[in-house]
Parts: C-alpha cells; structure tokens; sequence
C-alpha cells in the first residue's frame, strides 16, 4: 500500500513538475514574440493588457480568421482563452527584456502621465507551437498611434511576422 502511495504520489509531481516545464517555454516564447515586434522600437513601457482583445467584434464573431488569412482555428481559440482574465506577467531580467512592465493597476494610474506606451495581449499559440497571434498597440500622443493584429511562425527556431492586419490609427 505505501509503494503505491508513493508510486502516486510521484506521478502527481512529475505531472506538476511537466506543466510547470510547459508554462516556462510558454512564457519564453511569449517573450520572443514579444521581442520581435519591439525591435527598433524606444525603450518605453510595456502594459500586457487582456481586455484590449476583440473590442471590435474581431472575437465573438470569428472575424479575425476573415482578417489574417493563415490564422489556424486552434490559433485563435488559444488567444481567446489566454485572454480572457487579467494576469499580471512578470519576466525575469535574465531572459534579455529591458522594458519595463507595468501591470494593468499601475498602468491605469500612470496612463494619463505616460506619452508613449505598448500594449500588448497574451499571445495564442497553436498547438504544435509553430504560430503565434497577438495584438499590439503602439501609443505615441497625440498622433503617432496605431494597433494591429499580428501572426507569427516560427522557422528554424526563430519568430517571424507574416501578416500584420492594422485595425486603427491615429
């Protein structure tokens, strides 16, 4: 009865230990995604903020597969469940991002004093983890502003932007 015990036991944590394994490689690749739309970009605030995601219908509707044409069904079924709450991310400093994060409490507080900002979603990843789609906001007041849906895949290792539909400018 204990060998089973622990033979249990020791299945719960490797189960635990996997699911933790496969959060880290999210989040990292989360972050690269990230990365690659900030690149030559300033150096300003980044918010991850969910309720950004299908303001305009692009959602409920199923409008966004319309709008990216190669977005794959588990693609967009990923983004919509990983944005469906507000979580706070936090990256540690040692996985090479030098922005600083705010979390959507702070942002709301400091909104109306920041000039230039980012906004991104959660990314959403298809199931074999070669295609991204994420939104992001780009703030410079007063008129420098703009927002876009972007999907990504991951060739030889590495994020690249394949289409990129705008959906506002100011």
């Amino acid at each position: 009865m204990k060998v089973l015990r622990l033979i249990l036991i020791l299945f719960v944590v490797g189960i635990c230990l996997s699911c933790q394994t496969n959060s880290t490689n999210e989040a990292i690749e989360e972050l690269e995604v990230y990365k690659i739309l900030l690149t030559n970009k300033p150096k300003e605030i980044v918010v991850i903020n969910q309720t950004i995601v299908g303001v305009f219908g692009e959602i409920e509707t199923g409008g966004l597969k319309h709008i990216l044409k190669g977005l794959q069904d588990d693609t967009f079924e990923s983004l919509a469940k990983r944005n469906l709450s507000s979580t706070d991310i936090t990256f540690h400093s040692n996985l090479g991002f030098d922005y600083q994060i705010l979390s959507q409490k702070d942002f709301e507080t400091k909104k109306e004093k920041l000039i230039r900002y980012y906004l991104f979603s959660r990314v959403g990843f298809s199931n074999d983890g070669k295609q991204a789609v994420v939104r992001f906001d780009e703030v410079c007041h007063p008129l420098c502003s703009k927002g876009a849906y972007y999907l990504l895949s991951k060739k030889k290792g590495f994020w690249q932007v394949e289409e990129e539909s705008e959906y506002w400018r100011s």
